[in-house]
């Protein structure tokens, strides 16, 4: 899951960048921050899932720490002007999704097993 999050926010960046490359940016200086930022974001969650996939019990925490990113962003997308419950939805379902599969007994017992 963690490897689908890193090609979203890859999907971000390449979205980002066909904005600031067509001229659609009103200002130009925020989305080069939105797509530096999503790009930091990407390699971050891509390096927790590296982490995860070998076993390192250093990735788990803030795999479950980065899942807060899209939790609070779903929590922020169910009221205001442009609220969207369906991304509301979306984002709290795969943020703790992903924070049940952490906690559960088989990665638990991988985490904790010694190599």
């Amino acid at each position: 899951m963690l490897l689908v999050e890193t090609l979203a926010l890859l999907a971000g960046v390449a979205y980002f960048v066909f904005a600031i490359v067509t001229d659609q940016a009103r200002l130009l200086s925020t989305l080069i921050a939105l797509a530096g930022f999503t790009l930091l974001a990407a390699v971050w969650v891509l390096s927790l899932a590296v982490g995860l996939l070998q076993g390192k019990k250093s990735s788990r925490t803030p795999a479950m720490f980065a899942q807060m990113i899209p939790f609070s962003i779903g929590i922020g997308s169910t009221s205001g002007p442009n609220s969207n419950a369906l991304v509301a939805a979306a984002l709290l379902a795969i943020a703790l999704f992903v924070v049940g599969l952490l906690l559960s007994k088989p990665v638990a017992n991988l985490m904790n097993r010694s190599l």
